[in-house]
């Protein structure tokens, strides 16, 4: 029979290995903080499924990802995905012609403007000076204006793309986020993903050029913006078809493998079997710019603490939306309430269009934390972003359109313990 003393001993073991364990659960749910932190970020082009965006993302992740980690000893990697919502030809190539011509201008212009601008570079095609008399005809575009069914085609498909995660107000926003959280920051984009990304480059270039990089691949636009390398294959058919009627970046890169062996897709433009497959020049020299751009930019001083858990909210657009916590313990922070477990640690009232929550590891607690969004004062549709990080490299974005005074709950972060071990888990509403 076992003696008590032994029984005493194991029980003490148990104890000792049961408060081991909870110390090295929590310093490896916050620890992560003493490594160098980077995201990379892929924008997908034209005419792709959810599917598609996860399968080039998975791609990029699993064929660079030890590749970096041993390039840079001692950093973490994120891989992101933002999705370039696909409706079809009609309505993707609408978008593109209207960045086409922002990427000229370089504003963001009206909706009658943006019809005006279609319809002239529809007619471009055919005839410049057909196009170009159109502008001296009295009324010609009042009897455009009157033509409800032609005016609501082109306002739908603008304002549908608006309001799209992948748009470029929340490609600026969520990157602001990621650099503002102390994240260096990498954008892979392909095709159309580009003309988004370039956006957000130019925007950021002020603040954060110095912290920020990409790779286009497959470009349709006509120029680049801060750390940016690009690869374009001088047979890709896309760009090449888009090239006769709008300015775009030189081809640099002789993809041809020869008459024999041509595994490309119809249009030598596709992602991986005309850019990343190992066989074709473009793929070592992608393979090259990505660890050289992201060498090239530093790691920026965090200005937000993420903690063990960071909600960011981002909207585009005007207007005033607020982000709501309820804490396990039943304290909401918000704008009035601007510290609880957690703390919030920008309001939008200062202008820009962005909220941010952290959770810090002390402050740590099993529960639920309930996160809605408040659209509190504005006009019209807004697209919320939520972006959702726990300090294990986990990521969640949630993206849900709000009309005026509408208050939604968009997720919970759901802090659970089991065998001393925490769990974080995020579940969409």
């Amino acid at each position: 029979m076992k003696s008590v003393k032994f029984w005493a001993i194991k029980c003490l073991l148990v104890m000792v290995v049961l408060a081991s364990a909870n110390g090295i659960a929590f310093a490896q749910v916050c620890g992560s903080d003493a490594l160098r932190k980077n995201t990379v970020f892929f924008v997908n082009g034209m005419l792709n499924t959810r599917a598609d965006l996860r399968a080039s993302r998975d791609y990029i992740k699993n064929h660079f990802s030890d590749r970096l980690h041993n390039k840079f000893s001692g950093d973490s990697f994120e891989f992101i995905s933002i999705y370039n919502t696909s409706y079809g030809w009609v309505e993707d190539l609408l978008e593109v012609f209207r960045q086409k011509y922002e990427e000229r201008i370089g504003v963001q212009i009206s909706r009658t403007e943006a019809r005006r601008l279609i319809i002239l570079l529809t007619m471009h095609s055919i005839t410049r000076e057909f196009t170009k008399s159109l502008w001296f005809i009295p009324g010609f575009w009042n009897f455009l204006d009157d033509r409800d069914y032609i005016a609501g085609f082109i306002a739908h498909a603008i304002n549908r793309r608006l309001n799209q995660v992948a748009d470029e107000y929340n490609l600026v926003y969520t990157v602001k986020s990621t650099l503002e959280a102390g994240h260096r920051v990498l954008i892979i984009a392909h095709s159309q993903g580009n003309l988004f990304s370039n956006l957000a480059m130019r925007d950021l270039q002020q603040d954060y050029g110095d912290h920020l990089a990409m790779v286009g691949i497959a470009s349709p636009a006509d120029r680049v913006f801060g750390h940016t390398a690009y690869f374009t294959a001088d047979d890709d058919r896309v760009i090449a078809s888009l090239a006769l009627i709008q300015p775009v970046l030189k081809p640099n890169v002789d993809n041809d493998p020869g008459l024999f062996g041509d595994d490309r897709d119809l249009f030598n433009h596709e992602l991986i079997t005309s850019y990343m497959d190992p066989t074709l020049v473009s793929r070592p020299l992608i393979s090259d710019a990505i660890e050289t751009q992201l060498a090239s930019v530093s790691h920026p001083e965090a200005i937000l603490s993420s903690g063990v858990m960071s909600v960011s909210l981002d909207w585009s657009g005007g207007g005033d939306l607020d982000l709501h916590v309820s804490e396990p313990t039943g304290e909401e922070v918000f704008w009035g309430n601007l510290t609880g477990r957690g703390i919030l640690h920008r309001d939008s009232k200062d202008g820009s269009r962005s909220e941010y929550y952290s959770l810090a590891c002390d402050e740590l607690m099993i529960g639920r934390f309930s996160v809605r969004v408040e659209y509190y004062d504005g006009e019209g549709p807004r697209t919320a972003l939520l972006h959702i990080r726990t300090s294990d490299g986990r990521e969640h974005l949630v993206s849900k359109t709000l009309e005026p005074g509408q208050d939604m709950t968009m997720a919970h972060v759901v802090v659970d313990k089991k065998n001393g071990v925490y769990r974080i888990t995020v579940e969409e509403e």
